[in-house]
């Protein structure tokens, strides 16, 4: 997870990670290697399922299902402020470690989400993904390291991120 790889960072325990996380500790450089957005995770059977974009509001009374806050603290806090600004405080239903756990649970019919949109590629039956209206949330991967590392490996591996980061954007 991002608050493990950050530990391990700041511990010297690992020379570079990929986290979910604006939060860049002091010393550290960053490479911002994609950058998506938020979309609802439905259940198939939901009646906005076959919506082409659907609102926060239209969510409010939903069970919500999320990833942890000790997984993703930044992307948990930000998911339910979201959900608070459009009116919803959503009963949290199920917080899990992972992300395809949280798709999994939604095509249970056991919830919904608010996910990356990269996860609508998982092509998990039962679940739906839906763009949402008029919300620019932003679901950031960065890869970090310390800066004042002086690696020929890193510096190779780090030159090699940045190269693929541009070609991805």
């Amino acid at each position: 997870s991002s608050s493990e790889q950050l530990s391990e960072l700041l511990r010297d325990r690992l020379d570079v990670g990929f986290v979910h996380t604006p939060r860049v500790p002091q010393g550290f450089e960053q490479i911002l290697v994609a950058s998506q957005p938020l979309v609802a995770c439905l259940p198939a059977s939901h009646p906005l399922a076959a919506e082409a974009l659907v609102g926060l509001e239209a969510l409010v009374g939903q069970d919500l299902v999320v990833v942890s806050r000790t997984v993703s603290p930044d992307y948990n806090e930000r998911i339910l402020q979201l959900c608070e600004q459009s009116g919803w405080m959503p009963p949290v239903v199920h917080e899990l470690r992972h992300w395809l756990s949280v798709v999994s649970l939604v095509s249970q019919g056991l919830g919904v989400a608010l996910v990356p949109q990269a996860l609508a590629q998982s092509a998990m039956a039962g679940a739906v993904f839906v763009p949402l209206r008029e919300v620019d949330v932003r679901y950031d991967t960065r890869c970090l390291w310390r800066s004042d590392r002086d690696q020929t490996a890193l510096r190779d591996f780090v030159q090699a991120v940045q190269v693929d980061a541009g070609r991805g954007r």
